[in-house]
């Protein structure tokens, strides 16, 4: 899902977009003038894309072409918001015959233009790496900026695996609340886990709240909660910052009390099953 707004003097508009199919199945796009006065400069114009689907990517390269011939829409700054960075787990080669996804995806991006890319809790290093003009809202600070939810109702925060672990401590640090760190074993070929290990002697009574920032199927969270309950965990609350949920959020609160995110891009007919944080700070 796409979408384009501008500021202009501390106010903001919409810039309306038609979009649609050719019989073949191309994609048509129209941007419509806006009711503004005329030769109008504005001070930023900012594409927001909540990714769903390769049709996005699409949709942004036909975007942009249409956008640079429209020579009533002038601005200063053209900044791209988007919050789940799409093949951002595919941040390197792991097997032979396989693309570095990520790297073909910020070439496609950095061949935009824009004066500013702004992503929300990426999930790999590597993406400000391949991003010009990168700049992220991290998980720490979205978690500093929530004073209500997963983050203030337990004892511990829970890091995953070994990918997620520097940006649960710096979470857990903003928040001042103690770190529970956890592994799995992954085959890369297939994708299959066998295997949890949560590095901690004695959690009984106690609440904890899993932080990750993808949640796709759900395994991980599943295996790890069982781990979390062999320790003696009384409540396990989930946070992920990307809830996509694919299959469905019913299996995971079969062993997850509460289930938590900022972006819901998941089944609709679930929607209601998932609290999400919001942000009170500046």
């Amino acid at each position: 899902m796409i979408g384009v707004s501008v500021i202009a003097d501390s106010s903001a508009g919409t810039v309306p977009i038609e979009m649609s199919y050719f019989p073949c199945g191309e994609r048509k796009l129209t941007i419509q003038k806006m009711r503004a006065p005329a030769n109008i400069l504005y001070d930023q114009l900012t594409i927001r894309i909540q990714y769903e689907s390769d049709q996005d990517l699409i949709d942004l390269l036909l975007l942009k072409d249409a956008i640079e011939r429209c020579s009533w829409l002038n601005y200063k700054t053209f900044v791209l918001l988007i919050s789940y960075f799409p093949y951002g787990r595919q941040d390197r080669v792991a097997n032979a015959g396989e693309p570095h996804s990520l790297r073909v995806i910020g070439s496609l991006i950095n061949s935009c233009g824009f004066d500013k890319v702004f992503v929300v809790d990426p999930h790999s290093d590597v993406i400000e790496g391949v991003i010009d003009n990168f700049e992220a809202l991290t998980m720490d600070q979205i978690v500093y900026s929530t004073e209500e939810g997963p983050f203030d109702m337990c004892n511990a925060f829970v890091s995953p695996d070994a990918g997620a672990y520097k940006k649960v401590l710096k979470a857990a640090q903003a928040k001042g609340v103690d770190l529970i760190r956890a592994d799995k074993i992954r085959d890369t070929m297939t994708g299959d886990l066998s295997g949890f290990e949560v590095y901690a002697e004695d959690l009984t009574g106690l609440t904890v709240t899993i932080l990750d920032d993808i949640c796709d199927g759900g395994g991980t969270f599943i295996g790890l909660a069982k781990k979390l309950r062999e320790k003696g965990a009384e409540r396990i609350l989930l946070y992920v910052t990307h809830g996509k949920f694919t299959k469905g959020v019913d299996i995971l609160l079969e062993h997850i009390d509460e289930v938590w995110c900022y972006e819901y891009t998941g089944p609709k007919s679930d929607q209601g099953k998932v609290f999400t944080v919001e942000l009170f700070r500046d």
